[in-house]
């Protein structure tokens, strides 16, 4: 158990924000799914919400009020487009 709790801490740093980015994409993606119907509509709108949010991380900054604001608002879409 302990184990699976820290795994995240032995693992390299690209592997695990590449798990993370993976499994935000896939969330992202089926809260627009009944939303856009078509498959290029969903893939274009989850790539510019993940896109956009890592190239304002990556070029601002990750303390700068654009990227804590592109962030905030894809993690508010996660959790609330979750509930079904």
């Amino acid at each position: 158990m302990l184990c699976r709790l820290v795994l995240y801490l032995l693992l390299p740093l690209w592997l695990v924000l590449s798990l993370l980015v993976l499994s935000m994409g896939s969330v992202i993606y089926l809260v627009w799914e009944p939303v856009l119907r078509g498959r290029p509509a969903i893939w274009a709108a989850t790539l510019a919400g993940l896109g956009g949010d890592l190239l304002a991380a990556w070029a601002l900054g990750v303390g700068t009020p654009l990227a804590t604001a592109l962030n905030d608002a894809l993690i508010v879409l996660a959790a609330g487009g979750d509930r079904r």
